[in-house]
């Protein structure tokens, strides 16, 4: 459903085995940003999605699925966290992504007719994940 969103620091890899999907892991958590606050001292700069496109081949059939692995940064305080300067601009963008996945997913309960996926990077990425036949799990 439309174009590819394109996101700083994102690549397409393809995986052979599982082994190769902790590997990615590995090296996602490896370059994962985090701050001190005064609320928190490792605080998590960004959200951290690996998306999966699974193929599987059942005779001359081939089934196609996606699967997000969505790791949220917390929402911030931003008084009490105290941050300035480009921790205070990482930390609006943390809370109004947060706030829209919070529009979407009321939207789509609700069974609105417009869901707001377009008003965060985080929502648009996530959108096939968050409608149609798609199933969503919170842990």
């Amino acid at each position: 459903p439309g174009a590819p969103v394109l996101l700083q620091g994102a690549a397409e890899i393809p995986l052979e085995c599982l082994l190769d999907a902790a590997d990615l892991l590995a090296q996602g958590e490896e370059r994962k940003r985090y701050a001190e606050t005064a609320m928190n001292h490792r605080s998590s700069r960004a959200h951290t999605v690996l998306a999966l496109k699974i193929l599987q081949a059942r005779g001359d059939l081939e089934v196609s699925s996606q699967l997000h692995l969505v790791d949220l940064a917390g929402s911030e305080r931003v008084k009490k966290s105290q941050v300035k300067g480009g921790r205070l601009v990482e930390a609006v963008g943390i809370n109004t992504s947060l706030m829209v996945l919070g529009q979407c997913i009321a939207a789509r309960v609700e069974a609105r007719p417009h869901v707001p996926y377009y008003e965060s990077r985080l929502t648009l990425l996530l959108r096939s994940a968050l409608g149609g036949d798609s199933r969503t799990s919170v842990v």
